[in-house]
């Protein structure tokens, strides 16, 4: 009668890491490889907004800090403060000062036009005033328009370098066309003028505009109770 064969014969007993390894998925390798360099180039961190790193033309989200009558003072990631001048605060109200500029240079003489001050055009009855059409509080979208220094602020004191922001959407939406708009997508609008109906809207994008219908206001009041005015920004 034959011997049963021996169920741990002398010489082949294997240990668990030759198991291990005979029974491990090459593919498992490549889960504990080294790291691609794509992988390795994506930075660690986020580097913090500063005065220097910032250029022309940069976008930003900010919100308005101050409203004052000449200037909005907007306060930007970082600690950083950023201006933006009457003229900037939207394409409408930059028409409206263009507009009241020539009435002012066709009813008045040579020598005149030079004394007509930006205050006076500030203080014309078809131009709304800051305060009308922004609130503290309120978050809005800029683009860093100009970067200096503060008027009498040495160079060496960065604490007093100065941005200049934009809020005019044909320069915040610079590079978009009527092609690039998409359905079901929010986009920032500014008031062009107030209808019977509802009020007729500006993108910033040429030959586009749109129409808000009073309907679908409270009735034509942003969230503070302020009335819908020409140069009213709706993000």
């Amino acid at each position: 009668m034959a011997e049963p064969p021996e169920l741990f014969p002398r010489g082949s007993r294997k240990t668990a890491d030759d198991i291990k390894s005979k029974h491990t998925p090459k593919r498992d390798k490549a889960m504990f490889s080294e790291p691609s360099t794509v992988q390795a180039s994506v930075p660690k961190f986020v580097e913090l907004l500063k005065h220097k790193t910032l250029s022309v033309g940069t976008k930003l989200w900010g919100v308005v800090h101050d409203v004052s009558k000449r200037d909005l003072t907007i306060s930007l990631p970082h600690g950083l403060r950023g201006f933006v001048t009457f003229s900037e605060t939207s394409d409408v109200v930059s028409e409206l000062l263009e507009a009241e500029g020539a009435k002012s240079d066709s009813d008045s003489d040579a020598e005149d036009t030079a004394l007509v001050s930006t205050k006076s055009k500030y203080a014309a009855s078809n131009l709304p005033s800051l305060s009308d059409l922004f609130n503290k509080g309120q978050l809005v979208q800029c683009v860093v328009d100009k970067l200096g220094s503060e008027k009498g602020s040495s160079k060496r004191n960065s604490s007093n370098k100065r941005i200049d922001l934009s809020l005019r959407l044909s320069k915040v939406l610079h590079g978009l066309d009527s092609v690039s708009l998409q359905a079901d997508t929010m986009y920032s609008a500014c008031v062009r003028s107030v209808e019977d109906h509802g009020f007729i809207l500006s993108f910033g994008v040429p030959g586009v505009s749109g129409f808000l219908m009073n309907a679908d206001t409270k009735p034509g009041l942003d969230s503070h109770g302020k009335p819908f005015l020409p140069g009213t920004l709706l993000s």
